[in-house]
């Protein structure tokens, strides 16, 4: 398979959050992705350019506990829709945990 132009990022499978997909999954959606300290900068850059509605691929690697791949979903016309910061709070020693939702025209996973 060809990899489409854009950004591919690596992520745990407990670091997205998706309907059930299956390799028949197609059609619009959204993705939830949270990440911790890990600002990659391919996925920051990514996220930058689209939050103003610009449309641009995204390939998201799935892994296991054991860094494997599971699973690849290829998301065409897509873009940030909406973030979440990390709330910070004094004192607090805890990790800084932000969300990103992505809206996709089209998925294609395998």
């Amino acid at each position: 398979m060809t990899e489409p132009d854009g950004v591919t990022i690596k992520l745990r499978e407990d670091q997205i959050e998706t309907a059930p997909l299956s390799e028949s999954s197609s059609g619009s959606g959204q993705i939830t992705i949270t990440r911790d300290g890990d600002k990659r900068a391919a996925f920051t850059d990514w996220i930058e350019q689209t939050s103003d509605g610009q449309q641009a691929p995204l390939t998201v690697t799935v892994l296991d506990e054991q860094r494997q791949q599971v699973r690849r979903i290829h998301l065409s016309n897509a873009w940030a829709s909406r973030w979440e910061g990390p709330s910070l709070h004094a004192g607090d020693s805890g990790v800084a945990i932000e969300s990103v939702t992505i809206t996709y025209e089209d998925i294609t996973v395998d």
